[in-house]
């Protein structure tokens, strides 16, 4: 083996193991098909157990109490990812995202994060069903309607305007474990 093989080798290994002393720290999770880790701090991840391992496409959430008024907050969110066969799973460049927060049953909210360009409305689309414009902020009330589409659905379709390009982004965001997520989440719910 030559110097820069060593080399390699040592990177590729010091990676390995900072992955697995930071997960180490995690309560792992098993939820049917989907894996997932919880850390102390309440953020946490769900997804494929390869997906959760890799860090690459799952959902992120992050459960915490406000340090003022102790009210509890519980957000979730996905990044868009496409799949190549060079590389496998890429996080794809973007300014938006999906992001809910289902802090309280009665507020349940989904939101194209990042979308804040004055004037305008983001959107989103269940598989092929009608699109739904958001509010000027991006955001949707997430509804028994909404929750039952994205439950039944694969993929939703997001698009928004990031400030200050006027085009729109738009990403399609891929809807497995959704349901084993919210699910989870709402179950750590106060009420």
């Amino acid at each position: 083996m030559n110097k820069k093989q060593i080399k390699i080798l040592a990177v590729v290994a010091s990676s390995f193991i900072s992955t697995s002393v930071f997960a180490s720290d995690a309560e792992i999770l098993k939820l049917g098909p989907y894996t997932g880790l919880l850390w102390p701090d309440g953020s946490g991840v769900i997804g494929k157990p390869y997906d959760v391992e890799k860090f690459k496409d799952r959902w992120s959430f992050l459960i915490k109490v406000d340090e003022m008024n102790d009210d509890q907050e519980i957000t979730v969110d996905r990044k868009a990812y496409k799949n190549t066969d060079e590389f496998g799973k890429i996080r794809l460049s973007a300014n938006i995202y999906l992001w809910l927060n289902i802090s309280k049953a009665e507020e349940e909210i989904l939101c194209v994060a990042g979308h804040d360009y004055p004037g305008k409305k983001a959107m989103i689309r269940v598989d092929k069903h009608d699109p739904i414009e958001t509010n000027v902020s991006g955001c949707v009330a997430l509804d028994d309607e909404l929750d039952s589409l994205l439950k039944g659905g694969t993929k939703i379709t997001i698009r928004g305007y990031h400030w200050p390009y006027g085009g729109a982004e738009t990403f399609q965001i891929d809807l497995a474990g959704y349901t084993t997520t919210i699910d989870f989440l709402r179950g750590k719910r106060r009420e």
